[in-house]
């Protein structure tokens, strides 16, 4: 993916804003984006698939599946408010529409943040410490 983007990122491919080869040129950048955070959630590099997450979302923010892969990595981050607000706007993305799977799929989702969310809110009521998570300035430049 890293070689893709930095192709597709090329000061040389840029086409006028607007351009069938500007939209072609964040569509495909985007995908790898998108791939990148599968492949990092995959890996266990939580941080990274958020900002690559992020970074396919700024390109295509219509995607369910950029929405739905940065909410797992925040709820692997314990940012669960966060994760809802991603499994809500991959769930608005899909609409009454959309397939029956990716329905469940996001049913699935909301119910492990809320039982992630319940693990730790109680781990953190027995052992008396504060495991409150707050928002993370990222970019794709941290990684």
């Amino acid at each position: 993916y890293k070689s893709a983007l930095e192709f597709l990122t090329n000061e040389n491919f840029h086409g006028p804003q607007g351009s069938q080869l500007a939209q072609a040129r964040d569509d495909l950048a985007a995908i790898c984006w998108g791939n990148a955070a599968q492949a990092s959630l995959g890996g266990g590099d939580h941080m990274a698939a958020v900002v690559f997450a992020t970074s396919a979302i700024k390109l295509v923010p219509h995607n369910p599946k950029f929405y739905f892969r940065r909410a797992k990595a925040y709820r692997h981050l314990s940012m669960f408010t966060e994760a809802r607000q991603d499994i809500t706007l991959a769930q608005e993305c899909i609409g009454e529409a959309g397939s029956p799977m990716d329905q469940e799929a996001v049913r699935v989702e909301f119910d492990e943040i809320n039982e992630d969310e319940a693990r730790v809110q109680a781990t953190s009521a027995t052992t008396g410490g504060n495991n409150s998570t707050g928002s993370v300035n990222i970019s794709h430049e941290s990684i």
